[in-house]
């Protein structure tokens, strides 16, 4: 898989001061990569806390991000003290300014905090814009203290489509930095006689073959195991991802596997995996680009 963001840094969307987990695993997938760690928060004064109404609240608001900054950096510093870190303090709603990055970035990483702010914005009820129209794979990582130091497999849910064909290169790739096994999984729904219940499970051992066809020679390290059965695929993943160190998924593919990130399910499997999410969409499909003008507002960046 060529990926056009090679050599780009990893963008961590740092919201609030118990991102710690999220700056870390970030941090460790930098220097997986070889790459700089980009630390960016975005924040917006609300209409009630205006001027009129509170004096001084862009300034508030701005030490507020800069005290969060300031944690977000020590961390990824004591982490990894060689590792080249940058921050960005930006005026502008986060989701638009994570978009944004997106565009010269390795990956966007996002933690999904039950009571954090940020992960509202990004994977609540107005969530799905950064998943969908991100320019690079968007990961998004739990609030387990352990996530960076997780040594399972890599597990990658696929359906034989576009979509999954960029999950695997991304998961194999994933794999092969980290030294661990890869496990392709694929379920599909429906209640089967036990006939159609071989017919399928042949069936789809061959679209898993078709699918890692070159995948297996670009990566000879990598120990590759399969998992294909009739199965509730959000469930059998949410399971899988108790002893995975990261599970990657496709966007727009086919059926309800490849939709499970753009919609009231996917949100549940991003919240209750038990590992990193990575999201990731083929290259070739445009993602929009947001317009800072959405913002209201020019970039201020430290």
């Amino acid at each position: 898989m060529t990926n056009r963001n090679v050599g780009h840094p990893v963008v961590v969307g740092v919201g609030d001061p118990t991102d710690r987990e999220v700056v870390r695993w970030a941090a460790a997938e930098a220097v997986r990569r070889g790459v700089g760690l980009r630390l960016v928060h975005g924040y917006v004064v609300m209409p009630y806390t205006m001027d009129q109404y509170v004096p001084d609240a862009d300034t508030m608001a701005r030490r507020a991000g800069e005290a969060v900054m300031d944690v977000a950096e020590a961390t990824a510093r004591e982490a990894f003290p060689n590792l080249a870190v940058t921050t960005v303090l930006t005026y502008g709603q986060p989701e638009l300014v994570l978009l944004e990055e997106s565009a010269n970035a390795a990956l966007v990483v996002v933690g999904t905090h039950p009571h954090s702010a940020l992960t509202e914005t990004v994977f609540g009820s107005r969530a799905g814009g950064l998943v969908r129209d991100a320019a690079c794979p968007v990961v998004a990582v739990p609030p387990d203290s352990a996530a960076s130091d997780r040594t399972g497999p890599v597990v990658v849910g696929v359906d034989g489509s576009p979509a999954s064909q960029a999950a695997l290169g991304f998961a194999f790739d994933a794999a092969s930095r980290r030294g661990v096994p890869l496990r392709v999984a694929h379920y599909w729904y429906g209640e089967l006689t036990d006939v159609e219940r071989v017919e399928a499970r042949q069936d789809h051992h061959i679209l898993l073959a078709e699918s890692l066809a070159g995948y297996r020679e670009r990566h000879p390290d990598v120990s590759v195991s399969f998992e294909a059965r009739a199965a509730d695929p959000v469930e059998a993943l949410r399971a899988e991802s108790a002893s995975a160190c990261l599970l990657v998924l496709g966007t727009h593919g086919l059926g309800r596997l490849a939709s499970v990130l753009l919609g009231s399910v996917s949100r549940d499997l991003v919240r209750s995996a038990r590992c990193p999410v990575a999201v990731v969409r083929p290259q070739g499909e445009k993602a929009e680009r947001p317009s800072r003008l959405a913002n209201n507002a020019a970039p201020r960046t430290d």
